[in-house]
């Protein structure tokens, strides 16, 4: 999945906020934010996971069996600091070590975001801007129930104004038929490989889009 880190991270959200609802983004997110990995119960803030962790030995499991249930079910995973550049400290603090474990990334950072007009940070940007005209604020919504499997579809309708939202949730190029005469309009956004003709939409990987007529 991490070929696919950037698409997944724009898709997921393009599903998420242009339905009706106010968005509530949790801090990271908006930059692709991986959560933390922890190789040592004592890391963990948690309460619970060193009991869970001697148990889990006692019981048989490996050392890296029972880290990896307790980085996959704990919620200081998700906890950790913002990450605002990949220097010292993620720029969270000047001189003072976080209370926890915490990512350093390039690229997955705000300052290498907002130098990239193409980052998962100016897309949140674009699609909140979206997000709040009166076709994804006020609109009616309806979801398209007989599509594949692997895609999730949804129309949005305000005034005699119709938006469209297809999105791809798999590894595989997938085609959607467009069932209405509404459409393709024109295309406000898209993330990664989509071509559209009048009767159908063709969506590469983890890739998405909105037509707005």
């Amino acid at each position: 999945m991490e070929e696919y880190r950037d698409e997944t991270a724009k898709t997921m959200a393009t599903l998420l906020y242009l339905q009706r609802g106010i968005p509530i983004i949790y801090y990271g997110e908006e930059i692709g934010m991986n959560n933390s990995w922890f190789d040592d119960p004592g890391n963990v803030t948690d309460s619970g996971v060193r009991e869970f962790y001697n148990s889990a030995r006692e019981y048989g499991w490996s050392h890296e069996e029972a880290m990896k249930n307790i980085n996959l079910t704990t919620r200081d995973g998700s906890r950790g600091i913002m990450q605002w550049t990949d220097d010292k400290y993620a720029d969270f603090t000047d001189d003072a070590d976080p209370w926890i474990k915490y990512n350093r990334e390039s690229n997955y950072n705000v300052r290498d975001q907002e130098k990239d007009e193409n980052s998962i940070l100016h897309y949140y940007r674009k699609l909140l801007d979206l997000k709040k005209t009166n076709l994804f604020k006020d609109g009616d919504w309806s979801l398209d129930d007989e599509t594949k499997e692997n895609l999730y579809v949804y129309e949005r309708t305000y005034q005699g104004q119709k938006g469209l939202v297809c999105c791809n949730f798999s590894s595989e190029t997938e085609t959607y038929q467009i069932k209405s005469s509404d459409f393709p309009g024109e295309m406000v956004l898209s993330v990664g490989e989509v071509d559209v003709t009048d009767t159908e939409i063709t969506l590469g990987p983890y890739s998405s889009c909105v037509l707005v007529n």
